[in-house]
C-alpha cells in the first residue's frame, strides 16, 4: 500500500480527568489501537498522561480508534485525516 501523506494524519490530544471532581490524573497509562481492520499490534500507540493529565499522540491514521486507559476505561473516537482531536 501507498505510505500515508502527513496530510492524510491526524493528532490527538487525550485529558485525563477525575470524573466526579474533574480534577487532572496525571501518571494514567493510555493504549490507542485501530479498530478499522489494521493490525493493532502494527499501529498500536502507548502513552501517559503528565502532570496536567494530558498525553497527545501525533501522525495517527485517520478512521476509528479505541483509547483504553490502565484503568480499564474505553472509549471509541473517529480520527480525521489532516485534524486535530481532543478528548476528555
Amino acid at each position: 500500500p501507498e505510505p500515508l501523506r502527513s496530510h492524510d494524519r491526524a493528532a490527538l490530544e487525550i485529558e485525563v480527568v477525575l470524573r466526579e471532581a474533574a480534577e487532572p490524573l496525571p501518571a494514567v497509562g493510555i493504549a490507542l489501537r485501530p479498530t478499522d481492520g489494521v493490525d493493532p499490534f502494527l499501529e498500536r500507540r502507548r502513552g501517559t498522561s503528565d502532570a496536567s493529565g494530558r498525553c497527545r499522540f501525533e501522525e495517527l491514521r485517520p478512521g476509528p480508534w479505541t483509547i483504553a486507559l490502565d484503568r480499564g476505561e474505553t472509549r471509541e473516537v473517529v480520527l480525521a485525516g489532516d485534524a486535530r482531536q481532543r478528548e476528555r
